[in-house]
């Protein structure tokens, strides 16, 4: 799946020489899965010749002079709720790659870097909490309950440009993620430390459905957890997944 203004998905014809079908999803207030799920989804193993060939394709496509000059509006937020969509039932892990703040459809966040308001009675109204922020906590709630994790890889090229990773990290703190953020994103700068920490993901032991449960002594009663986790519960708590590189402790 790829995402700008609208949402596309893509049907991979058994042919590895052929183009996929592309289809393409406006109502970014309201997103939806426009084809059966199973027709979008390979595996990974037995498919991988397939996945790789578009994948190379996939960068043709969109690395044209118009769309690197032009302003390319961004909606990320539609997007992981369409994704959930598609691994409802199922579960499984979605990982988000973009490079700026989503600007169009649901989960739409505003910029507050607005320098005239500054040291100024609007300037509070820069950091007002919206519905738009509650979007983020109620997908990260809904994901947990499906068995969904989010991961996030966000990286932006303007120093000043605004990203709100406060509303995002609710969606992997919630479920268990991981969220990594690059500013001033240059590939010759960071890209070894992305790809390190990619393969870092990709590779790592990990766990999947988690429940956690404190027994303690008699006399004893566990009546709070802290840190970042999903559900909680009298005597449990939940992630829709962990790996090695989180613990716990009590």
């Amino acid at each position: 799946m790829t995402f700008d203004s609208t949402i596309q998905f893509y049907k991979l014809s058994n042919d590895i020489d052929a183009e996929p079908t592309i289809f393409w999803v406006g109502d970014v207030d309201d997103p939806f899965v426009p084809y059966p799920k199973e027709g979008l989804m390979l595996n990974l193993v037995e498919d991988r010749e397939r996945i790789d060939t578009f994948l190379d394709k996939l960068i043709t496509m969109y690395y044209t002079d118009t769309r690197m000059k032009g302003k390319i509006a961004s909606c990320p937020g539609p997007a992981i709720s369409a994704c959930k969509q598609m691994l409802n039932g199922v579960g499984g892990e979605v990982v988000l790659f973009a490079s700026k703040i989503s600007d169009v459809g649901a989960g739409k966040l505003k910029s507050r870097n607005i320098y005239a308001s500054y040291n100024k009675d609007e300037e509070k109204t820069l950091f007002e909490h919206t519905k738009e922020h509650d979007y983020y906590l109620k997908l990260g709630r809904q994901a947990l309950h499906d068995r969904v994790t989010f991961n996030i890889y966000l990286g932006v090229q303007q120093a000043n440009e605004t990203v709100d990773l406060a509303s995002l990290n609710q969606l992997v703190q919630i479920t268990g993620g991981d969220l990594h953020f690059y500013s001033k994103f240059n590939s010759a700068k960071h890209g070894d430390k992305f790809y390190y920490e990619f393969f870092r993901y990709v590779s790592r032991a990990k766990g999947n459905e988690v429940s956690v449960r404190v027994r303690a002594s008699t006399g004893l009663t566990v009546t709070e957890y802290f840190g970042g986790f999903g559900l909680r519960e009298a005597v449990d708590f939940q992630l829709s997944s962990i790996d090695a590189d989180k613990s716990f402790c009590f």
